[in-house]
């Protein structure tokens, strides 16, 4: 894979016996729509598998540690997530801001879903932190997106820490399946074997946009690397690079 794309495996860190009961990696808030959970049972997702995936392109001028290049993830975000995609597949994402200056449910669904024919859930609020101080928290909106329009999640959700981007990609439609989990599932360890018995892979993207988390019960190390082990999405992410500016291919 060369320098590519970089793929960690997190198991061994998310089943440490003093990490999975922190707040620290993005595991805790996969999946659980801003809302306050407890995890208390590691073995519950033993089945699961958890990766980081970044791009081996960082940015020249950040000092040590390295930091994955934003722009080349941004890029190359669309080219990724095709290669995550079954031959037919459906992608639908949870996009949700710290208030509604980021991210508006209400006028993203009426200027966007509606005309369009998209779609969509919205679930009721469970504790999000939108709801203090920002107005009227409408739920959490999920909704199916065209897997050929990427550069547009990119263009409008990739806004740094302030807004929070998820995406489930299944071979057939999921929403049903994640309204279900998200109002019978009794645990947070529950609900994400859950979900992930009925898509393919999740993923979020990093709070800094140059990577994502992912999470997957049939997609084992073995068979990501085959997905993302691609010529042709090796060269598009080359070209990314080539176009950017203050990046450095060596690694961390």
């Amino acid at each position: 894979m060369g320098n590519q794309v970089v793929v960690a495996d997190l198991r061994e860190a998310i089943f440490d016996g003093t990490s999975y009961r922190t707040r620290t990696n993005q595991l805790f808030q996969f999946f659980q729509f801003w809302a306050s959970s407890n995890f208390n049972n590691p073995e519950a997702l033993r089945g699961v598998h958890f990766y980081d995936v970044h791009l081996g392109y960082y940015v020249a001028s950040w000092p040590t540690p390295s930091m994955p290049h934003p722009g080349v993830f941004e890029d190359s975000f669309p080219w990724i997530v095709d290669a995550l995609m079954p031959h037919f597949g459906t992608v639908t994402l949870f996009v949700k801001g710290i208030d509604s200056e980021w991210f508006d449910e209400s006028n993203f669904l009426r200027s966007v879903l509606v005309p369009r024919r998209l779609n969509y859930i919205l679930l009721a609020p469970r504790g999000s932190s939108s709801d203090s101080g920002s107005g009227l928290d409408l739920g959490n909106l999920v909704f199916e997106w065209p897997a050929n329009e990427m550069d547009y999640v990119v263009r409008e959700f990739f806004r740094g820490p302030s807004v929070v981007l998820e995406g489930y990609i299944s071979e057939a439609r999921s929403l049903g399946r994640i309204a279900d989990v998200y109002y019978q599932a009794t645990t947070p360890e529950e609900k994400i074997v859950a979900l992930l018995h009925d898509i393919n892979v999740g993923f979020q993207v990093w709070p800094d946009g140059n990577g994502l988390f992912l999470a997957s019960i049939s997609l084992d190390s073995t068979r990501l690397r085959q997905r993302l082990v691609d010529p042709e999405l090796e060269r598009l992410i080359a070209a990314a690079a080539s176009g950017a500016t203050d990046v450095k291919p060596e690694g961390p």
